[in-house]
This record gives structure tokens, sequence and C-alpha cells, in this order.
């Protein structure tokens, strides 16, 4: 499926829409609370990444398949045109790309189970698998795929996205000039020790590898608690901070370097071996940028040639404990929707910073650490509420989320951009 554009999109998912429902059961006596009065929410990581994408890109620059059955909720279509009208020529240029399915089931759903403190995840409906073919546009007389492409998935799945995306240009079905930036966040039931060469097979062909940090330890064999607070940990009082800083020295010095020098000492695979040429990568060929996700320790960015470095959570504790955090669910993808969005708007700096045979080190690193801080804000309207977060259009035509104004967070964490 194609559709006319005046202009390629600049970042796209392959994400699944998933309607989400929530059943609650007593721990105690087994019996069924029902939803809590939750009803029906928009979920899919997928979704948030895109969602949280959008608090930086107007809505024409995205896109994510949508595959309705004929179940599909009214207020769930007014909740996603609602980040189309806030957004200028989304008229005619919509974030969502519906399609219709033809297969006798309805909208994709998933059901939440909890049960004290015991959580597990159900679909309720067949899943439709998103390949890279169904993001391609018309564009004039061609087609093209979107400059990025996100996808969460096992590294067996995403081996098999990147052969399709350079499939696809080889074989000029995508007249792409360059290849576009490829996205890779896994699973969480695929990060175990036994998938990490696999992991970095996948890594060693994609531009962003962006795994939580307890995903990023799991594939590494590395304890839980080695990379996590405690669960008493408050984060306000001096002993507390220490712990956090600790904390971030071992998913830095465990999990970041280790990622980055598997990569770079790993023997390339068969399918290396037949990929694009790596100058094609988008941010060159030194590997990709690792961004790991890592919650109120907020997320630790890094690269090969440059080294690392920490981006803080919006919320602080006191904050938290205030109880301005309602519900962390699709936090992490909300983030990394973000700091794709801002990679998107540096690029030209970044690689110029990354690429040139003078590596300007500082320079990058601060870049980086600027997208990371978009991150932070995306993530931060996230966890909020239950459920996605609004977006209003002021009189003044400018776009408000949660009541407030994206560049306000940005500069409580960042006063100052990179001077490039």
């Amino acid at each position: 499926m194609t559709d006319q554009i005046e202009a390629p999109r600049r970042i796209a998912t392959l994400g699944m829409f998933i309607i989400d429902v929530f059943q609650f059961t007593n721990p105690t006596t087994g019996e069924d609370e029902g939803d809590h009065g939750l009803g029906d929410h928009i979920g899919g990581g997928g979704t948030y990444f895109t969602v949280g994408a959008r608090v930086w890109v107007p809505s024409s620059d995205l896109c994510m398949v949508i595959d309705r059955g004929q179940d599909f909720p009214s207020p769930i279509q007014d909740a996603l045109e609602a980040y189309d009208r806030a957004s200028p020529l989304s008229a005619q240029h919509s974030m969502w790309r519906y399609r219709s399915r033809t297969d006798g089931h309805g909208t994709t759903r998933a059901v939440n189970l909890y049960k004290g403190q015991l959580r597990g995840f159900k679909y309720l409906t067949p899943k439709i698998r998103l390949d890279p073919h169904d993001q391609l546009y018309d564009y004039g007389d061609v087609q093209l795929l979107p400059t990025y492409i996100h996808f969460v998935c096992s590294p067996e799945r995403a081996r098999l996205i990147v052969d399709e995306v350079e499939g696809l240009l080889r074989e000029g079905k995508a007249k792409n000039k360059e290849r576009p930036a490829l996205i890779w966040e896994p699973i969480p039931d695929s990060a175990v020790p036994e998938n990490l060469d696999k992991c970095i097979g996948v890594m060693k062909r994609i531009d962003l590898f962006s795994p939580n940090h307890d995903e990023a330890a799991s594939f590494l064999g590395i304890e839980e608690d080695r990379v996590n607070l405690p669960p008493e940990h408050d984060g306000t009082s001096a002993d507390a901070k220490m712990v956090s800083n600790n904390i971030r020295s071992s998913i830095g010095e465990l999990i970041a370097e280790r990622f980055i020098q598997l990569s770079e000492i790993s023997p390339p695979s068969e399918s290396d071996q037949h990929s694009f040429p790596e100058k094609q990568r988008r941010f060159g060929s030194a590997g990709p940028i690792v961004y790991i996700r890592s919650g109120a320790l907020g997320a630790l960015v890094a690269h090969r040639k440059i080294g690392s470095r920490w981006g803080d959570a919006y919320h602080t504790p006191q904050e938290a404990k205030s109880g301005s955090i309602k519900d962390v669910t699709g936090a992490g993808n909300a983030c990394l929707g973000g700091f794709t969005a801002a990679l998107s708007l540096n690029e030209r700096e970044i690689v110029s910073a990354l690429c040139d045979d003078d590596v300007k080190s500082e320079l990058a690193l601060g870049l980086l650490g600027h997208c990371a801080a978009y991150g932070s804000v995306s993530a931060s309207y996230a966890i909020e509420q239950q459920g996605l977060p609004t977006i209003t259009l002021t009189t003044e035509g400018e776009q408000r989320w949660n009541g407030d104004l994206p560049a306000h967070r940005l500069a409580r964490l960042e006063p100052v951009r990179p001077d490039v």
C-alpha cells in the first residue's frame, strides 16, 4: 500500500498498534476484580515511540500503520486524531496510516493481567506483522522509505528487517539515495545470553541500538541488582545520590562499554558480508549509537569514537515522591521516540562531528546529550497519566503537552544547546 506525499517521511515505526485492556485478580482470594474502571487504552511500543517523536516534529514527518477492525472505538479514533489536529499540514499528512483488516478479526487487542505484584500480558486478537515494504511511499514517480525506521523485536526478526530494507534498496524498489537509519529496540523476552551473538550481529548493521538497562544486562548475563536501584531507594538523600551514581557507573562500564567492544571485535556474519557498504550508514562506519534507557536514572548515550554521557530524567526524585508519576507504561518507548526525533533534527551536525577525520569528541558527545534531553522530556509526558499524554493547540499556535511547553522542560534539563 502506498500514498502520494510531497516529501519523504522523516520517522516511521514497524511497531504494532494495540488496544490494551486490563484484568485485575485479587492475589489472596483469586476473585476477578475487573478492569478497575480503566477501560480501553491505546497501547503498543510503536505507538508510544511515535507520540514521543511527535512532541518535537509535526505529524507530517511521522508514520505509523494502524490496522483497524470494524470494532475500532470512536474515542480511540478521536484521541489519535488530536495528534494531527494540533499540527500544521495535518489535513493532508496524517501521522497515522490506516488500513482495514480483511481477515475477519477485530483490531489487535491485548490484556494486561495483574495479580498483586505479578503482571502478565496476553494477545486476544491475532497480530498483523508490519514489514519495511509496508512503509514505502510514492514520492513523485518513485517510492521511498522513511529516513528513520524503528522496530521493536527479537534479534532474529531485527536481522530480517535489515535484510529487507537493504533488499528494497538493492533491487531498486526503494529509491532512497541513502540507507534509512535503522533503530532497534529489543523485546524483553529475547534479551537472554543465548541471543548475545545474534544481538551483536544486528548491532553491526544498524544505526541506533536502544535496550533498557535490564534488557542490556540480561543479554550480557549481568545480575539485575548490579544495574538497578534498591527498592528502598528514595533518591533524595546524599547516600541515595551516591548509590545512583554508582549504579550509573556500573551501567556505563559493565554494559555500554561491553556492547561497544563486542560489536567492534565480533567477526562479520554471513549477512554482514552481503549488506550495503558501511559508508552508507547514517552515522558512519564506527558502529551504532548505543542509547540505554534507565528510568529514574536517566539515559546513557554512547558511541565507539567518543565515549559516553548520561542524561538526567526530567522528574526529580522529590517530584516522583509527590505523585507526579502516575504510570510508567510506554515511557521508554516515548523516550526513544524523542531521542530519535532529536537525532533527525540534528543529524547534519552529529554526522559532521562523528565522521570527520578530526573527530570532535566533545561536540559530538554534547550533541548526543542534547538529543538525550529531548528523550527525557518525551518520557516525562508519558508517565504523568494513565495512557498517552494530551496535546492542545493554543490560540497563539503553541503546542502544549499535558498543558506545558516542551521547550520549557528542555530548558530545565539543558539550559544551553551545544555550540556547533
